[in-house]
């Protein structure tokens, strides 16, 4: 679903008997824009996501294959999710990410899955993603 399309309440997910909505991005401090930005840099996203000599779909599942190999897909899950009634916390995430790990219900894995397609996709079109750098002088 496009952020276009995307309605108005974000929808929620239930994670290991919790409930959870994707963060949009909307009032996020500088701390989660830099936490979220360094897992993506770590991984090397970006990079993967900016290969204009492979099909957008390749450069997707590139980046899926980098985000499952190099063991932060929990933390990009928990980066990018939070708990309904709270506000991302960044000791929270990583609890939730280590939660997210133990997982053995078919349906939640596959749901997690899904919600990390769909976080591949909102993040390869965002540009505060990119920060934190330093800034140039002019």
């Amino acid at each position: 679903m496009s952020a276009a399309t995307q309605p108005e309440t974000a929808p929620l997910y239930r994670l290991g008997g919790r409930t959870f909505r994707l963060d949009d991005g909307k009032g996020r401090t500088a701390k989660h824009c830099a936490y979220l930005a360094g897992i993506w840099r770590e991984i090397d996203a970006q990079r993967i996501l900016s290969d204009v000599t492979i099909s957008e779909t390749e450069r997707a599942e590139r980046a899926l294959t980098r985000i499952y190999r190099s063991g932060y897909a929990f933390l990009l899950l928990s980066a990018c999710l939070v708990e309904e009634g709270k506000r991302w916390d960044r000791g929270e995430a990583e609890r939730n990410a280590a939660r997210f790990e133990q997982i053995v219900d078919e349906k939640e894995q596959s749901d997690m899955w899904g919600i990390l397609g769909g976080i591949v996709f909102l993040l390869s079109r965002a540009s505060l993603l990119l920060a934190p750098t330093a800034a140039r002088p002019s």
